[in-house]
């Protein structure tokens, strides 16, 4: 089995996966018939990369991808005329296909505040009762696309979440200098994997990250919901501090406690109110216990895997979501792999230094494995040996240039790796043509991989 992950990290994750994995579909055709393939493919997304993953296996060629070239121009990139922003701004379909920095901008711009958040007659997101407010913003970015119905496509997909009992109680305590959780903490959290491909099917970890046992009927979830549960990054900010949870806790997305665990009892009207809450939970973002996506691949027992790794900061400055898969002490923000080293290893530890080498060399950003044994673990994964990994990382590599000067000298300085919001039309496109260039560049790495198909 061969696996492809995309990794978390907000809007760079979900540019970078869905200009990855178009680029991929169009040198890889077989990729998108797995069914007829030699060999399974199973793809795992995290946060944004869920998202950008969906958004380039449905956009049916409503999207311009900037592919690279050497001799592009600024022009080149910057190729929005003033009447299709126009078009756009008033809701009408353009006749051309949109670039990636197009979609962006426009996601970023008060028309889309005014048509989607606010709606006709102040209607919009904020006055919806059909849906939580981030399921809704969800929806409105695939529907600004024009895609109104998601397919999960016909190849194996899952994506992951996380959740917690909701209880004010049960505030997530945080290490003072670490920044993961405490281990009665990091207990508290539970991991999710979706089935995408099929009927929404979620297997349900526990605390030890064990499948649930036997007689517990999985349940099923709708994929708009597997979307928003999947990015709720900003959920974890508010349940480890107890100011935001007093103050922002109705933002949160809750569902009952019955879907993920078996209980003997439903909470009743006659409840207390304490007993009533904690029949909910709280729905995190899969990137609290994995931001790359490899836990996924790692219980479906994939023997080869490639790793987009997109998080929206440098690796250099957070490499908490790869090292503690190594059981490597280093802190680590609000938003990723919060259960720390000691619950998140399942690689030998001596691999890390070359893998953080090649993944932070600006002449390189590329780390091979091969023949890694996966140790026993705390993640529910089952110890076997992984045939090879190969991990792209979130950086820049200097030898990705273009004849016109201007180019790189017009980016921001958030390029490509440090956005906390939207990035600007010109950074957007060339993070599209960044993610094209990692493809092509090192196919000597891929084509042995995804030709055995």
């Amino acid at each position: 089995m061969l696996g492809i992950a995309f990794s978390g990290g907000g809007i760079t994750a979900a540019i970078s996966a869905a200009c990855t994995w178009h680029t991929l579909v169009d040198i890889y055709p077989n990729l998108n018939l797995s069914t007829s393939s030699s060999t399974e493919i199973v793809i795992s997304t995290v946060s944004g990369g869920t998202i950008g993953y969906a958004i380039s296996n449905n956009d049916k060629d409503k999207i311009q991808y900037t592919k690279y070239k050497k001799d592009l121009m600024l022009e080149d990139l910057l190729d929005m005329t003033s009447s299709s922003v126009e078009a756009v701004d008033k809701g009408e379909e353009v006749d051309k296909m949109r670039s990636i920095g197009q979609i962006v901008e426009h996601l970023s711009s008060m028309s889309f505040l005014k048509q989607y958040i606010l709606g006709p007659q102040g209607q919009g997101i904020l006055q919806s009762h059909s849906f939580h407010w981030w399921t809704w913003l969800i929806d409105c970015i695939f529907d600004s696309i024009t895609i109104d119905e998601i397919d999960t496509g016909s190849t194996s997909w899952i994506s992951s979440f996380a959740y917690m009992i909701s209880d004010e109680k049960n505030i997530l305590s945080r290490l003072d200098g670490k920044g993961y959780l405490s281990l009665s903490s990091a207990r508290q959290i539970k991991s999710v994997l979706v089935n995408m491909t099929h009927d929404g099917s979620i297997t349900v970890l526990d605390d030890h990250g064990q499948p649930p046992s036997p007689t517990f009927s999985n349940k099923t979830i709708p994929t708009l919901d597997a979307l928003s549960f999947s990015s709720s990054f900003w959920s974890a900010i508010i349940v480890s501090n107890r100011f935001a949870y007093a103050l922002l806790k109705d933002m949160l997305i809750t569902r009952k406690r019955s879907l993920f665990e078996q209980q003997s009892e439903e909470s009743s009207c006659s409840s207390t109110p304490v007993e009533k809450e904690k029949s909910s939970v709280v729905i995190l973002d899969g990137g609290v216990v994995d931001t790359t996506g490899i836990v996924g691949l790692l219980h479906k027992l994939a023997d080869n895997m490639i790793i987009f790794y997109n998080n929206n900061i440098p690796l250099s400055q957070l490499q908490s979501p790869i090292s503690y898969l190594f059981g490597v002490e280093t802190s680590t923000d609000s938003l990723n792999s919060l259960k720390g080293p000691a619950l998140s290893q399942i690689f030998p530890t001596h691999l890390y230094p070359e893998v953080f080498a090649n993944l932070t060399d600006r002449n390189n950003g590329v780390a091979l494995l091969n023949n890694i044994k996966i140790l026993p673990n705390k993640l529910g994964v089952q110890p076997y040996i992984v045939k090879s990994i190969v991990i792209f990382s979130n950086g820049h590599n200097i030898d990705f240039s273009f004849d016109d000067e201007r180019i790189m000298n017009n980016l921001s300085s958030d390029w490509p790796d440090r956005y906390s919001f939207f990035p600007p039309k010109l950074d957007a496109n060339l993070l599209c043509s960044l993610s094209d260039w990692k493809v092509r560049r090192y196919r000597a790495f891929l084509d042995p991989l995804l030709f055995m198909m």
